[in-house]
């Protein structure tokens, strides 16, 4: 945090980050209430940015593929509770 410039009283940081008080944020949330509580962007926070969220999307990716691997196998393992649970859906 100390890093990012933002300011020391962070107690209530979530609260004002959270714009629509929710109490839940989204990263697009997330970025924009530490860019407003921070002040002017820089160039080199877009490009961290950019970056970051590049990483981001690269991870989730991942996870779905693995996800899908874990889901063929699963239903290699056990066809017949997969049949069943088509019919329910």
């Amino acid at each position: 945090m100390d890093d990012l410039d933002l300011p020391p009283d962070r107690a209530n940081l979530f609260e004002v980050i959270d714009a629509d008080g929710s109490g839940t944020m989204d990263v697009t949330e997330l970025v924009q209430g530490m860019l407003k509580i921070r002040g002017d962007v820089k160039k080199s926070d877009t490009v961290a940015t950019l970056l970051a969220t590049k990483a981001l999307q690269e991870m989730v990716t991942e996870m779905r593929n693995t996800l899908s691997e874990l889901e063929a196998r699963m239903i290699q393992q056990f066809p017949h509770s997969a049949a069943i649970q088509k019919k329910e859906l």
